[in-house]
């Protein structure tokens, strides 16, 4: 048997030539040029990042080196480390000298405790001597005489200066005590945090067991070596620019590359693709189900009606601000499989691991022949909406992501991209507030009057109007959204007078436009009420009428805004 041949690499000594980011993965390949002698070899690869997954492993050679790849196997084992203790010692020694001066503290307080004992003892002993009258009646006398009361006062200067210099020493002593305390605390956790002088590792190698036939002795061969990693995933983010005086949209896509494998992909081809490994290829098992069920008497539910508001739309607070320059970037190829996409960045990059982000560009996307309109709900908010809808006619998917609303060269709004857009698919997405196109909101009039004697009821009439003021040079299509109260019984009756719906739920009609002259409408009536009007001409204003009346009994009293 001919005797094996081992080689020991660490994983940086093989560059990284692809990365292919996935959603919650990347896999790494790497490449090891390696000169075998004949017959068997063993390659042990070390320092493996603690994120490699299991099984993922696989190593090839060239088509024609005479290499066979016979085993891959990842070892996980523990290697005993030294710590360097330079710090760790550092921290000790200053714990010792803050010991050592918290000691001579504590006795200079014990020190000075004494002494403030000593002049308490003296006190209470010069105050219980007991004075003796040198004759009859001559206590009084002694008492408030001149030198009695000199001993007095010296006696309290005495004590009051003494005592005074102890407590100010005392308190000086304690705040120096608590200082050194808080610094003794602080390098003991510092200290705490530092690593042991040895520690135990987990270790990661590679080993690759492979044959070596060619008859030469020494064989020159390039292996590719290629691994999952977990902790990396990418997602995508697009720039849109429009400008106001064309039907066209740019479209830039970008993907965000996030990783924390532990290890550095430097100068390395990436691409992103829209699979995921971790999913598995097989759909989930089921069962059978047996019924369980229980009996429930004399229950009775009641049905709720859904209030108004939830059903209308709900618009996006949007932030205005400075645009960076439009520039000319290279873009990705993109591959479209059966079951997912991958798009190939066109330069390498480098990729640390740690908690910045890496920008790329996937793709720029001129979009032409986009149709316009504007949105509007203006009892929530009195602004128009710009939206596009646009047809992809990019070889890219784009995904789910956040968007970046440029218009005519100024940042206007934030977007997003709610469902992912295959090539040739149409998608809609807003573009923000465009402040030329102005919304009017009146407050409406009411008039409120009894009917009936039998069954007396309330009338309530309700004028509204809505005002689409067209600022632009050019013209519009806009969509006005508004409410009507909806009656969920035979007691409470709706009846809209004005646009004049009859039984129908969609009616073309013509709204009176300032300067005179009319304007087409298309108004349907669902939960809500809808004006689209395909044509508002540049500087035109449109009055949109809105009347109804409200008929409830008179003891009802309406609770919400109507």
């Amino acid at each position: 048997m001919s005797q094996e041949h081992i080689h020991e690499f660490n994983l940086t000594d093989c560059p990284v030539t692809e990365v292919k980011v996935f959603n919650q993965a990347a896999e790494v390949k790497r490449i090891l040029k390696v000169t075998l002698k004949e017959g068997e070899q063993r390659i042990i690869l070390r320092k493996l990042p603690s994120t490699i997954v299991a099984d993922s492993a696989r190593v090839s050679g060239e088509s024609e080196s005479n290499v066979t790849v016979l085993e891959v196997s990842l070892v996980l084992t523990t290697q005993q480390v030294q710590n360097d203790q330079t710090r760790a010692n550092g921290l000790t020694n200053d714990i010792q000298e803050q010991e050592t001066k918290l000691k001579e503290i504590d006795n200079a307080i014990v020190r000075v405790q004494h002494k403030q004992a000593l002049i308490e003892n003296y006190s209470q002993s010069i105050t219980n001597v007991p004075i003796q009258p040198e004759g009859p009646g001559d206590l009084l006398a002694q008492m408030t005489s001149e030198a009695t009361l000199d001993k007095i006062t010296n006696f309290l200067s005495f004590y009051g200066n003494n005592l005074n210099k102890v407590e100010e020493e005392l308190e000086q002593l304690n705040k120096e005590r608590t200082k050194v305390n808080d610094q003794l605390s602080e390098l003991k956790a510092n200290l705490a945090k530092e690593k042991p002088p040895t520690t135990n590792e987990p270790l990661r190698e590679l080993t690759v067991l492979l044959q070596q036939h060619s008859s030469a002795h020494d064989l020159e061969t390039q292996l590719e070596i290629v691994y999952l990693v977990s902790s990396a995933s990418w997602n995508p983010s697009y720039d849109v620019r429009v400008q106001s005086d064309q039907d066209a949209v740019q479209v830039t896509y970008y993907g965000i590359i996030e990783q924390r494998t532990g290890e550095a992909w430097k100068n390395a081809k990436i691409l992103l693709s829209t699979s995921d490994p971790s999913t598995s290829c097989e759909p989930p098992t089921m069962s059978g189900m047996t019924l369980g069920y229980k009996v429930e008497r004399n229950m009775r539910q009641k049905k709720k009606a859904m209030p108004m508001m939830s059903m209308l739309p709900q618009m996006k607070n949007l932030s205005f601000g400075a645009a960076p320059p439009s520039i000319t970037q290279d873009v990705a190829s993109a591959e479209q499989g059966a079951l997912s996409a991958t798009f190939a960045v066109p330069r390498t990059a480098t990729i640390n691991s740690g908690d910045q982000q890496k920008k790329v560009t996937i793709g720029v996307i001129d979009i032409n022949d986009c149709t316009f309109q504007y949105r509007s709900v203006p009892k929530l908010e009195q602004s128009a909406f710009l939206k596009a809808k646009c047809i992809n006619n990019s070889p890219y998917t784009l995904l789910k992501g956040p968007t970046s609303v440029f218009f005519d060269g100024d940042f206007v709004s934030t977007s997003e991209l709610d469902d992912p857009v295959a090539p040739g698919q149409e998608f809609e997405t807003y573009l923000g507030v465009d402040p030329s196109v102005k919304i009017s909101y009146r407050h409406p009039n009411k008039f409120a009057q009894s009917r009936g004697l039998l069954k007396s009821t309330t009338l309530n009439q309700v004028n509204r109007s809505i005002t689409v003021h067209n600022k632009k040079k050019t013209p519009i299509s806009i969509l006005i959204v508004d409410q009507v109260p909806i009656s969920t019984n035979e007691v409470n009756k709706v009846v809209i007078l004005e646009p004049d719906f009859k039984a129908a739920k969609e009616i073309n009609s013509k709204v009176e436009a300032d300067g005179g002259g009319a304007v087409d409408v298309n108004i349907k009536l669902t939960e809500l009420i809808e004006w689209d009007v395909s044509h508002v001409a540049a500087s035109q204003k449109i009055t949109l009428p809105l009347q109804y009346t409200i008929e409830v009994p008179s003891d009802v009293v309406i609770m919400n805004d109507y």
